[in-house]
């Protein structure tokens, strides 16, 4: 029986952290945690050196209870050739999946080739 509180108490942060969701609840502290976890999930994915945010997240609903966040995110270029260039990179996280993809975000600064 002493180990039941020992496995009970990562359980329960688990089911309050999900609780806590902005679909969930939509009050400050719960955007905040989600923006938390967003940011948290986007510089681990960046692979750039001293990332940080650049501008406001971007939140876009989707159907029932799904939600996409888009994040700038600017830092140093990890690769030798780069030598230590800042970059932008896009980051789109989903809430669902709690996954976080990246992509080069230069290209968005460019103007748009005419066909």
């Amino acid at each position: 029986m002493a180990r039941f509180p020992r496995l009970f108490a990562p359980l329960l942060g688990l089911a309050l952290t999900a609780s806590a969701l902005p679909a969930s609840a939509s009050s400050p502290q719960a955007w905040n945690a989600y923006g938390q976890q967003v940011l948290k999930a986007c510089v681990a994915a960046s692979g750039l050196r001293n990332p940080r945010p650049v501008g406001e997240r971007l939140d876009l609903p989707g159907r029932a209870d799904d939600l996409v966040s888009a994040l700038l995110l600017e830092g140093t270029a990890p690769q030798p050739h780069m030598a230590g260039r800042r970059v932008q990179e896009l980051c789109v996280y989903d809430r669902t999946s709690r996954k976080a993809r990246v992509a080069d975000a230069e290209r968005l600064h460019k103007p748009a080739r005419q066909p």
